[in-house]
């Protein structure tokens, strides 16, 4: 099944409101909660990078999690740090990684 047949079917059913389902793309559900993505690209380790939300949350984001897209193997020290979670926005820090892929939920 397409990306385009499930959003039509899941249309059909009338539980979300809106949506973009892209690489940083979101899904907004008639209860309001609201699931976000994304990925974010290397940059300097340890400089504090802010990854604004494709779709600011009306009243909080619960938690941001994120995934390791790769790093240098041979050191203990790949890791990420995220802080300043608000609304719109989410600051990392990260060492040693190519990039992460991150989730956000809520409302």
């Amino acid at each position: 099944i397409s990306n385009n047949d499930l959003l039509g079917k899941l249309q059909n059913l009338q539980i979300f409101s809106e949506s973009s389902l892209n690489q940083n793309g979101y899904i907004k559900f008639l209860n309001g909660l609201i699931i976000q993505w994304g990925f974010i690209s290397n940059g300097e380790n340890g400089v504090i990078k802010t990854t604004n939300f494709p779709l600011a949350f009306t009243s909080a984001c619960f938690s941001v999690t994120t995934n390791l897209y790769g790093g240098i193997a041979e050191r203990a020290n790949t890791a990420i740090t995220i802080t300043n979670i608000t609304k719109t926005s989410f600051k990392t820090k990260h060492y040693d990684i190519y990039g992460c892929h991150w989730i956000a939920i809520g409302i």
